[in-house]
């Protein structure tokens, strides 16, 4: 039996999470959030309908905002709005059409705190500025493009971390604060990895100080020794998502399994449930980093994808034909999970 992946905890790194349109009862206008369960929505939850007599803003974190905005020259473009107990900062954008940035203080003071840094509310509220002052539109149903986004965020935050004067640790500092997904199982996360995140953030700053950053002798070896695609590498069972895909609206979770005799065991699953609702073989071979493929439902075919090792843990297939118009240069990455 395979042993479920549990996605939740990709979802768990939700700091900086951009959130779109606005709080109402219609499902339609409900924010785009990282839900952990299907009848469990955090947005109801946050600051709802962003009543404004009801707050008013904490000064020193009114002066940070001005602190960031004035290095660039530009007046912020969004109403900044506290809203306790969400555990959280993030963008957003409201049925107004207006930008919003909401915070949680005692979460921000609780970052603080952890990494023992002054720098670390200063660095998420760039964060979320940055977000507002690259045009994000924060609607973004795919996910490769908000971990961009996010990206960009990072480099604005540690631009101006590093006009304000603080060091290259203290601008990354808030990111040891918070949980992230592993480098190789991203894929399945609207947020990057740590590595990359940083790596951003250090990109951001260095802009700002004139100051190099070398890379690690960890990351010059990643970069120098690609995995080599074999049977033996392959050889398990790999774990993805479908997004309307196989003729359906929504996810459908798929499980691929090397196994001797060069057979591949396909199984789609529920997303909800676990129950298979499909599954077959097919006879595969390997030439080079190409997988080549019967399937029972073309079995004149040879249907065609490259393999890239990713890490021990992930790959990534790039469908080069399957038959099917359309599916030409899909990409796939699976997760080695296992049994």
């Amino acid at each position: 039996m395979i042993k479920k992946i549990n996605l939740l905890m990709l979802c768990m790194g939700m700091l900086f999470v951009p959130i779109t349109k606005g709080f109402s009862q219609n499902k339609q206008d409900q924010p785009k959030y990282c839900r952990f369960s299907s009848d469990n929505n955090p947005a109801n939850d946050i600051c709802p309908n962003v009543q404004f007599n009801s707050f008013r803003t904490d000064e020193d974190i009114e002066k940070a905002v001005n602190d960031i905005t004035s290095i660039i020259g530009l007046k912020p473009n969004f109403i900044l709005i506290p809203c306790p107990d969400i555990q959280n900062a993030a963008a957003l954008i409201y049925q107004d059409n207006l930008r919003y940035i909401v915070y949680d203080k005692k979460f921000l003071d609780g970052i603080s705190k952890n990494v023992k840094s002054n720098w670390s509310n200063t660095m998420i509220l760039a964060h979320e500025i940055g977000h507002h002052l690259n045009g994000h539109t924060l609607t973004s149903e795919n996910k490769e493009t908000t971990r961009k986004e996010e990206l960009e965020a990072d480099e604005f935050a540690g631009f101006i971390l590093g006009k304000m004067g603080a060091s290259k640790t203290e601008a990354i500092a808030a990111m040891n604060g918070i949980p992230h997904p592993d480098c190789d199982v991203e894929y399945f996360s609207d947020h990057p990895c740590k590595e990359k995140r940083i790596e951003a953030i250090e990109k951001g700053w260095s802009k700002a100080t004139g100051k190099k950053v070398k890379a690690t002798s960890k990351q010059k070896s990643e970069q120098t020794k690609p995995i080599p695609v074999q049977k033996s590498t392959l050889k398990g069972t790999w774990y993805t998502e479908l997004d309307n895909e196989r003729g359906t609206d929504g996810i459908i979770s798929l499980a691929i399994t090397f196994m001797e005799g060069n057979i591949i065991h396909y199984r789609f699953f529920n997303p909800d449930t676990g129950i298979i609702t499909d599954e077959f073989e097919s006879k595969y071979t390997l030439e080079n980093d190409v997988l080549i493929e019967v399937l029972p439902y073309n079995p004149n075919f040879k249907a065609k994808a490259k393999v890239q090792m990713l890490s021990k843990r992930a790959l990534l297939l790039t469908i080069v034909d399957n038959g099917i118009a359309g599916y030409e240069g899909l990409k796939r990455v699976y997760i080695r999970v296992e049994e």
